[in-house]
């Protein structure tokens, strides 16, 4: 008898490993309601789901799902993978007279069983959106691009709601965001230094005079320049002082530093 429930049991977990992976690994469909702020239904709102890999690296954007939704404001994706690294991202936009005037609620990326199990079924509410163009140029050719990532930062609380992957040679596209947000980019251009671009009043994305639909667009020099600083330091009432070094920062929007945006060379 001892013999036969030490056999049994191995077998049990590797049942037990198989079934959860390919629990895991199931296919699995989505759907969301779309709706104004006033509890109208929202019709032809374009619904769209980013596919990431996480797996030991940067996340990298896979694939793009994407419907729009029907006469009762529900749209409905299918096919989506719920497999180990995949995290989705949701975008809901909608299209006035050839303006996206309208955004969704801008959520970071989350695993597939958040959307599987979590906000599957759930209502969403539109706000007025303003759309952003950040081009990146080399030199004193404003014409000659420089392709880039980005990371968009919540002016008001620091905390992330989204990125691109700069692989993708990107040099020119428009990202959607409530209008009346405040946000912080922090840009990753290939061949230079990463630097900070806030959505702010009389910034570089100024955010005066918007309204709903416009397209607010900032061009940033991407030479980089070397610069020496000096002066002193008075150590006299200053116990065990040795040394001093510096580090630099990207500052981010509300004179924020980042714990790990240091450059230490």
């Amino acid at each position: 008898m001892v013999k036969s429930k030490l056999f049994l049991f191995p077998i049990l977990l590797l049942f037990l490993v198989f079934a959860n992976a390919a629990l895991v690994s199931a296919d699995f469909n989505f759907n969301l309601t779309v709706k104004y702020t006033n509890g109208s239904i929202v019709d032809n709102a374009t619904v769209s789901l980013l596919e990431f890999d996480f797996n030991m690296g940067p996340p990298t954007l896979n694939q793009t799902h994407t419907n729009y939704t029907n006469s009762n404001g529900v749209a409905f994706l299918s096919g989506l993978t719920n497999a180990s690294g995949k995290f989705y991202q949701l975008n809901v936009l909608l299209n006035e007279s050839g303006n996206i005037k309208y955004v969704g609620p801008i959520l970071h990326e989350f695993p597939a069983e958040m959307f599987q199990y979590g906000l599957s079924g759930a209502e969403v509410y539109l706000e007025e959106a303003v759309a952003m163009n950040i081009t990146v140029y080399y030199g004193t050719n404003s014409s000659i691009y420089m392709s880039r990532g980005y990371d968009i930062i919540d002016g008001e609380y620091g905390n992330h709601l989204g990125f691109l992957d700069e692989s993708g040679g990107v040099t020119d596209n428009l990202i959607y965001l409530p209008l009346n947000g405040t946000y912080s980019f922090n840009i990753h251009p290939n061949e230079t230094a990463p630097l900070s671009v806030a959505y702010e009043a009389d910034g570089c994305l100024n955010s005066t005079g918007v309204s709903a639909g416009d397209v607010v667009s900032c061009s940033i020099n991407g030479t980089v320049l070397f610069r020496q600083v000096y002066g002193y330091l008075n150590t006299s009432a200053l116990s065990g002082f040795d040394s001093l070094n510096g580090i630099n920062y990207v500052l981010e929007a509300g004179d924020r530093v980042f714990a790990e945006a240091a450059f230490t060379n």
